[in-house]
C-alpha cells in the first residue's frame, strides 16, 4: 500500500486560503522565529517519532500576550493533527489519534515576565525540546536533549518584537497564510 504522507511542521496541508490574500495577527507574525526554531528539531527524519511521543507541553508567555501563546499551541495543533482542543484557565487538552488510539495532549501556559514568549517546553518519552527567549535579547537559546544522552544547544536569532518592524514583515509577505488559518481555527473556541 501507499506510504502515508507525514506532516511536518511547516506544511499547511489545507486549501481554504490559496487564492486569497490573508493578513493575519502581527502576534503570529512575532511566532515566525519560535516556530522555525521548534520545526527545525524535528526536520531531520531520525527525530520524527518524536512527534507522536509527545508528553508534555508549556509556554511561558508575557501579561498580555496570551494570545500569542495560544496561536502557537493552535499552530502546533494544526501541523500535529490534533483534534478536540478543551480546557480552562492555563491548561488545554487535545487529541490525537496514534495507531488508532486516542491519545491525550495537555499543554500548560503560564504568564511570566519578560518576552512575548519567552520559553516553550516540549518533552518526548526520551527527549527535551526547549526554546528560550530571555528578556531583550535578540536571540534564541535553542537545546534539544536525549534523557540521559547526548545534548545540543545553540542560538537562532529571535526577529524583533516591535509593531513597526512586525507590520514591515507582514507586508513584505503577503500572499495567503494558510497555516495561520489553520492554528486560528484550532484555538477560537480559546480566543
Amino acid at each position: 500500500g501507499a506510504v502515508p504522507r507525514r506532516r511536518c511542521l511547516w506544511d499547511s496541508g489545507t486549501k481554504d486560503a490559496r487564492h486569497s490574500l490573508v493578513l493575519c495577527d502581527l502576534n503570529w507574525v512575532r511566532l515566525g522565529p519560535q516556530r522555525l526554531a521548534l520545526a527545525q528539531f524535528f526536520d531531520p527524519p531520525a527525530t520524527h517519532h518524536h512527534l507522536d511521543e509527545l508528553t508534555t507541553r508549556e509556554m511561558a508567555h508575557a501579561p498580555g500576550y496570551r494570545s500569542t501563546a495560544l496561536l502557537l499551541v493552535g499552530w502546533l495543533a494544526a501541523q500535529l493533527a490534533w483534534e478536540n482542543g478543551h480546557g480552562k484557565g492555563n491548561s488545554l487538552g487535545f487529541e490525537k489519534i496514534c495507531e488508532e488510539k486516542k491519545q491525550a495532549i495537555e499543554i500548560t501556559l503560564r504568564e511570566k515576565a519578560g518576552e512575548p514568549i519567552g520559553n516553550v517546553t516540549v518533552r518526548s518519552t526520551t527527549a527535551e525540546f526547549k526554546v528560550d527567549h530571555r528578556e531583550g535579547a535578540d536571540l534564541l537559546d535553542v537545546a534539544f536533549g536525549r534523557t540521559n544522552g547526548r545534548k545540543m544547544q545553540q542560538l537562532f536569532p529571535a526577529g524583533k518584537s516591535d509593531p513597526a518592524s512586525l507590520v514591515q514583515e507582514e507586508l513584505m509577505r503577503g500572499g495567503p497564510h494558510r497555516v495561520y488559518l489553520h492554528a486560528v481555527e484550532k484555538v477560537r473556541a480559546f480566543l
